[in-house]
């Protein structure tokens, strides 16, 4: 594992908006003659970072043998949460060499570069039929067009009725991604007392 390249962190994507997922790979390649057992972990624990961004899948660490000249990835996706730059933590692999003496390396560092998205958004209403009885529950759809330059992640919709309207089904909430000139239809149904 003394080679640059037989252990190494990489990042997907290192620019990102807030709340854009990015996969980060560990790769260890045993580049000697004999199976190794290897532990890998960060330098400092990636929970210390939750402010910053969150693991949202997969495992960020591995215990196990590697055999000779084998070539192990460990995959995992965190999600910004802060428009930062920040260096990940380094990985580090202990392993005992040739001669059964315990060894340790750092991996390279990974900088990831986050911003705040450009946030413009149109907001308009869909509907069916233009009359309804009273009481009777009339279909709506909110639609919600990203119209800029960014993907948004995570966006949040709050919906508020004139004076005489109720919802009969609440209207879904949130939006977990809406990507640059992209329209969601969020559903939902209102009843009139009058």
């Amino acid at each position: 594992f003394r080679s640059k390249s037989a252990f190494n962190v990489r990042a997907e994507k290192t620019q990102l908006v807030i709340g854009e997922k990015t996969k980060i790979t560990i790769l260890i390649h045993n580049e000697g003659s004999a199976a190794a057992d290897v532990e890998v972990q960060y330098a400092r624990p990636v929970a210390e970072d939750k402010p910053a961004f969150s693991v949202v899948e997969g495992k960020n660490y591995f215990v196990g043998s590697i055999d000779a000249g084998e070539q192990k990835e460990i995959t995992y996706i965190i999600k910004p949460r802060k428009a930062i730059q920040m260096t990940m933590p380094p990985a580090i692999i202990y392993y005992k060499n040739e001669f059964g003496e315990q060894e340790s390396k750092f991996s390279n560092l990974v900088t990831l570069q986050v911003r705040e998205p450009e946030r413009k958004v149109e907001v308009f209403l869909a509907k069916g039929k233009e009359t309804a009885i009273v009481g009777q529950a009339i279909e709506l759809q909110l639609a919600v067009k990203n119209v800029g330059r960014d993907p948004l992640f995570d966006l949040s919709v709050e919906t508020t009725l004139p004076e005489g309207l109720s919802f009969a089904a609440e209207p879904e909430k949130e939006i977990i991604a809406l990507p640059p000139n992209q329209t969601q239809l969020l559903s939902f149904s209102v009843i009139s007392s009058s």
